[in-house]
């Protein structure tokens, strides 16, 4: 085949040169030296990308920073250096700026990022630390095992530490982790950066005044370029007389502070009328902003605009999670889908799934979430709250949930949602008055042994890294629940009565490594839509009776003549295989599967393989498939050309496959094709020739990333 394909320079650049007559965006394509083995499907990287919003008006204070940082090289203890402002001025995204240059410049062997927030603990930050560096070492608890790990990584190496959002008051407590700081790493020139609301707690912490900075407020022209961003998606845009004029009035109300002007001007973007953009000009709430100039009343504005109730509860839900928790975004859409804010449309093929990507989105753009973190195909999987966003949620929930933190004698009657981890006053008071409205319920500690369980009315429970050990049969009187986590538990059987909750709709039994099977009848389960599973003992022998089950994640199986209940599976859309065994046995009778699937990805393959198993079910039982990942293995020298019947296919990914040379001409068949995505194909030469790539007609994105032989042809 690969003398009917063009050099792959003259075909590249002559597809760059006719890129936009084609509607093409071509991405770059990577050298040799970026070259990383794919381990997984589900590798996350975070998203340390800085918007313009973000950067406004900041470089200078970089630098001064950046300058103290240098003139602390000599010192043998940590230099400390504070960043002190209010609420909303950008303390943080001013810190990630600094450790982005000084990654830039070399100045430390290693940085590390730690949210502090309301509980000042050395175990906690210690144990911040470690798991940043060791990811699997985040689960110690001793706290002299913690710190011998962090010599053994730590002692020689020059360390910039930042320690975001401290609230700690008290000297004893700073002292005693300065102490274990200096235990840790003997270099010289350490630095430990803090950013905090606190001029007292600045006070404490800092090697002396010359190492404070206060940062200053934008100008008004700089909130009307961010809020210009946020709205038109351009500091550049030309904006309508009528708006600029309101529009540059509100950003003098922002009072310097980009937190707001982003936020607003998210909101901004989806209001296009001048009534609405007076509306949020004239606001009340305005004049509700005191003397310390708290931003909470201004925030509120944001949230009085959301479109709809059930998205101000969407976003509301939030505060039952810790400030700086990292949110998932499918299991924040399967908690908001449990407790009932999404509401869906089968007359249009609306589903609460779709629902609910679109409600994260809009409070993404809205920048009520941020700090996102992407997987290697850059979809967003998760994601944070800025803490003064996060006050904001509590806020408007502050009569309905209760957090781990929050006031223990709080009148807990009327609690619907309740994050306790291990408050064992809490579990007390729960236990003498019962909830009767509680819907959530997270803990890391076993509720069943506590209480005598009456929480008739729960939707979500969430016992995911808990030691529970068991489940009483009584859990089928929850006949409400509709999520129901047990990932990580030491739990080794389930009741047959969980099979009674025919109203679930999400089940996670991720490293449940002690469970051995699911009880039988689980195929009753009939409004289970989501099942997360990583072992082969917990698969249901009648799955096919699951009617409502629209996505299957499977990790750690393997698909042979035993898994033949797969092909039942009629209602299923996302089906998902991820670091799978052997994926030796597809059957040539599918005539019983879905034929609705829309989004397949599969990956595992045994290394051994010559060629790919009998993938003929594709042609003939996936026509309405429009997402499809493969990920390959060394052996393989062509693509499936079972791939070229995929005439609704709109997004193809294709990883892993160093066997391959060149793309097939075939590829010009997938005539619906909008995306293009080649990741980590280390022998891979040529693509498909000019002629077969104008036949895409509809192809938007081309993105090549580490295949080192494109790169140097």
């Amino acid at each position: 085949m690969a003398h009917k394909i063009k050099d792959v320079n003259e075909s590249l650049e002559k597809i760059k040169s006719e890129a936009s007559g084609l509607g093409l965006r071509v991405g770059e394509v990577a050298g040799p030296a970026e070259l990383v083995t794919l381990t997984t499907t589900l590798n996350r990287e975070t998203d340390s990308f800085l918007d313009s919003s973000e950067v406004v008006g900041r470089k200078h204070e970089v630098s001064k920073i950046v300058s103290l940082l240098v003139g602390a090289s000599s010192r043998q203890d940590f230099s400390v250096i504070t960043i002190v402002g209010m609420a909303g001025l950008g303390k943080t995204t001013l810190a990630k700026m600094v450790c982005k240059e000084a990654e830039k410049q070399k100045l430390f062997d290693v940085t590390l990022w730690v949210c502090v927030s309301d509980i000042f603990d050395d175990r906690k930050i210690l144990g911040g630390i470690l798991q940043s560096i060791n990811v699997n070492a985040g689960g110690l608890s001793n706290i002299d095992a913690i710190i011998k790990h962090l010599c053994e990584k730590l002692r020689t190496k020059r360390v910039l530490l930042i320690l975001d959002d401290v609230w700690n008051e008290e000297s004893g407590k700073w002292e005693s982790l300065r102490r274990r700081l200096r235990m840790i790493s003997e270099s010289s020139g350490n630095c430990v950066v803090v950013t905090t609301r606190k001029e007292q707690v600045a006070s404490i912490m800092e090697t002396s005044l010359m190492h404070r900075h206060d940062p200053k407020k934008l100008s008004d022209n700089e909130c009307w370029s961010i809020i210009k961003e946020k709205a038109f998606g351009d500091a550049d845009a030309n904006v309508p007389y009528n708006l600029a004029v309101i529009g540059k009035e509100i950003a003098v109300k922002c009072g310097g502070l980009p937190l707001v002007a982003k936020v607003l001007g998210g909101t901004m973007r989806f209001k296009i009328e001048e009534a609405e953009w007076l509306s949020i000009k004239n606001s009340r709430l305005w004049d509700s902003v005191g003397e310390n100039n708290e931003i909470l009343p201004i925030l509120k504005l944001s949230f009085d605009h959301l479109p709809t109730a059930f998205l101000k509860r969407c976003y509301a839900y939030c505060a039952t999670f810790p400030k700086d928790f990292l949110m998932k975004k499918e299991q924040l859409i399967q908690l908001w889908m449990a407790q009932g804010f999404l509401q869906e449309d089968q007359a249009k093929d609306i589903h609460m799934e779709d629902v609910g990507d679109e409600y994260f989105n809009i409070l993404l753009t809205n920048s009520l979430f941020q700090d996102v973190e992407r997987n290697e195909l850059r979809d967003i999987v998760s994601c944070k709250m800025h803490d003064a966003v996060h006050d904001l949620a509590q806020f408007v929930s502050r009569s309905e949930t209760l957090i781990h933190g929050d006031d223990s004698s709080k009148d807990i009657s009327h609690i619907r949602h309740l994050n306790l981890i291990d408050d064992k006053e809490i579990l007390v008071k729960l236990g003498q008055t019962g909830v009767k409205t509680l819907r959530t319920l997270f803990s890391e500690v076993d509720v069943f042994d506590k209480l005598s369980w009456a929480f008739k009315r729960l939707r979500v429970l969430n016992l995911s890294d808990s030691y529970i050990r068991t489940l009483p049969a009584s859990i089928r009187k929850l006949k409400h629940l509709r999520y129901l986590n047990l990932s990580e538990t030491p739990i080794s059987v389930l009741p047959r009565s969980i099979t009674e909750l025919y109203n679930l709709q999400t089940l996670i039994l991720l490293q449940c490594y002690f469970l051995q099977q699911l009880p039988k009848g689980v195929e009753n389960l009939i409004s289970l839509r989501q099942f997360y599973f990583d072992s082969p003992n917990l698969v249901p022998a009648l799955i096919g009776r699951l009617t409502s089950l629209r996505a299957l994640t499977m990790f750690n199986v393997w698909i042979d003549t035993s898994t033949s209940w797969l092909w039942s599976c009629k209602s299923l859309q996302n089906f998902i295989l991820c670091n799978c065994h052997d994926l030796s046995y597809f059957p040539e009778d599918l005539g019983g599967f879905i034929t609705g699937l829309t989004k397949l990805w599969i990956g595992g393959f045994s290394e051994e393989l010559e060629e790919f198993p009998n993938f003929s079910f594709i042609q003939y039982c996936c026509a309405s498939l429009e997402n499809l990942r493969l990920i390959g293995w060394d052996k393989l020298k062509s693509l499936p050309h079972q791939l070229q019947h995929l005439t609704s296919l709109k997004k193809l990914e294709i990883l892993n496959f160093h066997g391959v040379e060149a793309l097939p001409e075939w590829l010009q068949n997938l005539s619906s094709l909008h995306t293009l995505y080649i990741k980590d194909c280390k022998n891979l030469k040529y693509l498909p020739s000019e002629e077969a790539m104008k036949c895409l007609i509809n192809l938007q994105k081309l993105e090549i990333l580490e295949c080192p032989l494109l790169g140097k042809r």
